[in-house]
C-alpha cells in the first residue's frame, strides 16, 4: 500500500514538472513568434513596400518622412519621398 502511495505521489510530482515545462516551452514559443512577427513587419514596412505606398503613407509631411527614415535607416529612399518625383 505504501509503495502504491509513493508511486502515486512521485508520478503526480513528475506530472507537475511536466506541466511547468510545457508552460515555459509555450512562453518561449510565444516570445519567438512575437520576435519573428515584429521582424517580418519591419521587413514589410522598410524593404517590401512599394515606393508609391511609402509616399502615400509617409510622404504627407516632413515629420512622417523623418519618422520613416529614422525607423528604416535608408535615407536614399526617403529623399524621393520628401522631394517627390523629379521631372
Amino acid at each position: 500500500m505504501s509503495s502504491c502511495l509513493i508511486l502515486g505521489v512521485s508520478s503526480f510530482m513528475g506530472g507537475c514538472a511536466a506541466v511547468e515545462t510545457y508552460k515555459i516551452s509555450g512562453a518561449v514559443k510565444a516570445q519567438d513568434a512575437a520576435d519573428i512577427f515584429l521582424r517580418d513587419g519591419e521587413f514589410v514596412v522598410c524593404r517590401a513596400s512599394s515606393v508609391g505606398a511609402v509616399k502615400r503613407r509617409y510622404g504627407t509631411s516632413i515629420e512622417r518622412a523623418i519618422a520613416y527614415n529614422d525607423f528604416c535607416h535608408h535615407a536614399s529612399r526617403m529623399e524621393d519621398v520628401i522631394k517627390g518625383p523629379q521631372n
